[in-house]
């Protein structure tokens, strides 16, 4: 009815990606720069041997994200899933 309507609140939830990135430690500051210019949620890191970093972003800024990736040729990422 209307009077639900009118007393419930909306929620906003956006899509996000999470995806894992791989990378040598080298490759530390590109990686974290363009984490922070896309405005990526890291959720999880493992500095290593090999440094790992699960990171996720919103759906409509994927795609940028995944040509700054690719434009680092020694870096691996892969998608994990969609929330």
């Amino acid at each position: 009815t209307a009077e639900a309507i009118a007393v419930s609140s909306i929620i906003e939830k956006h899509i996000t990606f999470v995806y894992k990135a791989e990378f040598s430690f080298e490759r530390m500051n590109d990686i974290m720069r363009i984490l922070k210019e896309n405005n990526c949620k890291i959720i999880k890191q493992d500095f290593v041997e090999l440094n790992s970093i699960e990171f996720s972003i919103r759906k409509q800024a994927s795609e940028k994200l995944e040509q700054q990736l690719t434009s680092l040729f020694d870096v691996k990422y892969n998608y994990l899933r969609t929330e």
